[in-house]
């Protein structure tokens, strides 16, 4: 869909690129790969046959295109099996190249805009080594800027730096002349997406690592960045990750099927972020009273984070669903203690600290305002 909304691109596994208008059902094709520039004057007229008539092209495999359009809605790029088509959406010029390395076998991906435009990053899986590779090509020349080895990108909101997972499960952040200025390993080693975050207060980064999403401090791109917020659920994975505009809403879509929205608005002076209240409810004064004992990181514990006495301070809760002796707990940012079971059924649908939403299913709230843990537990006998 166009940035204002009005129009939505669409390729079918023919080739054909076809503009929709959004309030309507109108369409005109605006490219066909595999013939020349179609006339707009034939706009809608019924090319039902087409299906017939490419049956038995061997070339359209149609299980390799996508489509996106530009940060300001005046061009698109477009990937059909290893051909990568720019084109101004009004005027129809543009500019095609092969992606991929010619003779060896490869399958195309996702393609996506830099924030600015300049760039597109394609996604490219080769069977032989080393696999997942990203291929950043400058919008007007089409020539490559960048190659990455991963399968996870982000460009920065100002366009400057591209941050991907290596092979060696690393985070690094380019310049876009190739030049590593950051490189670190996060939680768990293991990544899923990563997503930079818009923001006027510095430099953010969001990871996931199987079900923890963690926001890191990238401000001092020469430093070790800070992991500022992390969240949880039962989800399972996160298979992909978008932010909205402002900077504030993280969107995760999980293995499950699901989708959530997460607050990841972040105070101006992030050394000074407060700890955020244990609360599974869209009602603040439903938030559990006391959490001292909880949030204690134990050093003793099975489970030690590299960044846990900062994650003391700015973590919430953490949920575990790969540990069979503790699947379905609740517990603190070191996994060390015990808050609650939850049981299966109602994993899903609950509402995790710092969530906003849970698409698809009527989410479960709890009032945590009278829950005693801990050394505390004996006062739940008192009136």
């Amino acid at each position: 869909m166009s940035p204002d909304g009005k129009s939505v691109l669409s390729v079918c596994k023919f080739g054909t690129i076809r503009l929709w208008e959004s309030s309507t059902d109108r369409w005109r094709t605006v490219w066909k790969f595999d013939n020349d520039h179609s006339d707009e004057n034939d706009s809608n007229e019924d090319d039902s046959n087409e299906d017939d008539s490419n049956e038995n092209d061997s070339r359209n495999h149609g299980e390799r295109a996508t489509i996106a359009f530009s940060p300001d809605g005046c061009r698109f790029a477009c990937v059909f099996d290893d051909e990568l088509r720019v084109q101004d959406v009004e005027t129809g010029e543009g500019k095609m190249r092969s992606v991929g390395d010619t003779g060896r076998a490869s399958v195309v991906g996702t393609v996506r805009f830099s924030p600015d435009g300049r760039n597109i990053a394609v996604e490219v899986w080769e069977e032989t080594w080393p696999g997942y590779q990203r291929q950043v090509i400058n919008t007007e020349t089409l020539e490559d800027v960048l190659r990455v080895t991963s399968s996870h990108i982000a460009f920065s909101p100002d366009s400057t730096h591209l941050a991907s997972s290596d092979t060696q499960d690393h985070i690094v952040v380019r310049q876009m002349n190739g030049n590593i200025v950051q490189s670190f390993i996060p939680f768990d080693n293991f990544t899923n997406a990563i997503e930079f975050l818009p923001s006027t207060t510095g430099i953010y980064l969001a990871t996931a690592s199987r079900d923890t999403i963690t926001v890191w401090d990238m401000s001092c791109l020469t430093g070790t960045p800070t992991p500022v917020l992390r969240f949880s659920c039962f989800g399972g994975s996160v298979a992909s990750m978008a932010c909205s505009r402002d900077g504030k809403r993280l969107v995760a879509g999980y293995a499950d099927d699901l989708v959530r929205v997460w607050d990841v608005s972040i105070n101006d002076n992030p050394a000074e972020h407060s700890t955020m209240p244990i609360c599974f409810s869209t009602t603040p004064e439903h938030a559990l009273p006391f959490s001292r004992f909880l949030m204690e990181y134990d050093p003793i514990g099975e489970h030690q984070d590299r960044n846990g006495m900062i994650l003391e301070q700015r973590a919430t809760v953490r949920v575990c669903i790969y540990q069979p002796d503790l699947e379905g707990w609740v517990v603190s940012p070191s996994r060390c203690r015990l808050l609650f079971w939850v049981p299966p059924e109602f994993r899903e649908r609950l509402l995790m600290p710092g969530q906003q939403l849970v698409l698809g299913v009527e989410h479960l709230e709890l009032d945590l305002s009278q829950f005693v843990h801990g050394p505390d537990w004996v006062e739940c006998y008192q009136p």
